[in-house]
């Protein structure tokens, strides 16, 4: 195994790739490959490097080197990116939390232990109002997963989407609505609960402003930042 710095069109990557490199039998030139980027198939061109399905080659008659590891160094890259998204999904359910049992302590003197054991009835029926204090920490501990889920999604739609993570603060709001319509309207009635509690018209308002401003806006916040962190580890090790 060797490890060789790599270049595009002359110029260095700053990243060292682990490279295999098989002789083969005939003899000639360096017929250098580079992306199409019009399509998937591969063109001749300046010297370069070829990506497909996450590994990068250079071929020729003489040798066949295959660099691998570009993937896995895209993921190493983004590493940053994946804590700080794990961490806006921890602030979202937090502020989400919060939020819930503050509502339900004015409005119905209920206490945090209910209000968790509410969110386990989703997946245990009415019997988590029996399991007291465990049955409350399967509750907060399926509210987090939830909410560091819906952050890993958007965080991973805004690779491909650069407009999610570019404009938080439009997209956020939209995400959280988003999020709002498949809880409500989705997951809760074809979970065990079957339906949250009767908080009415008002409820369902502050619902709706705590998914966009509370839950949507953090987690776009939060992805744009574990951007901005990858592309700045990025930019260190070139």
């Amino acid at each position: 195994m060797e490890s060789l710095a790599t270049s595009t069109g002359g110029k260095p990557t700053g990243v060292h790739y682990s490279c295999l490199c098989n002789l083969v039998e005939q003899l000639g030139n360096v017929v250098p490959y580079t992306r199409n980027t019009k399509g998937s198939r591969h063109i001749k061109s300046s010297i370069g490097l070829v990506e497909i399905g996450g590994s990068g080659y250079c071929r020729s008659p003489v040798v066949l080197c295959t660099l691998f590891g570009m993937g896995q160094a895209r993921a190493h890259d983004l590493a940053p990116g994946w804590t700080l998204a794990l961490a806006g999904g921890l602030v979202a359910g937090t502020l989400d939390i919060t939020y819930a049992g503050v509502f339900w302590a004015l409005r119905a003197g209920a206490t945090l232990q209910r209000i968790l054991q509410s969110v386990a009835k989703g997946l245990l029926g009415p019997a988590a109002y029996l399991g007291g204090a465990a049955t409350a920490a399967l509750g907060l501990l399926l509210h987090y997963f939830i909410a560091t889920s819906m952050s890993l999604i958007y965080f991973l739609v805004a690779q491909r989407w650069t407009a999610l993570r570019e404009r938080p603060l439009r997209y956020g709001p939209a995400y959280g609505l988003l999020l709002y319509t498949i809880m409500n309207y989705v997951v809760v009635p074809l979970s065990a609960a079957r339906g949250g509690g009767s908080g009415g018209a008002l409820w369902i308002a502050l619902s709706i402003v705590v998914h966009m401003l509370l839950i949507g806006v953090p987690i776009a916040i939060f992805t744009n930042c574990a951007f901005r962190a990858a592309s700045q580890k990025l930019a260190q090790s070139t």
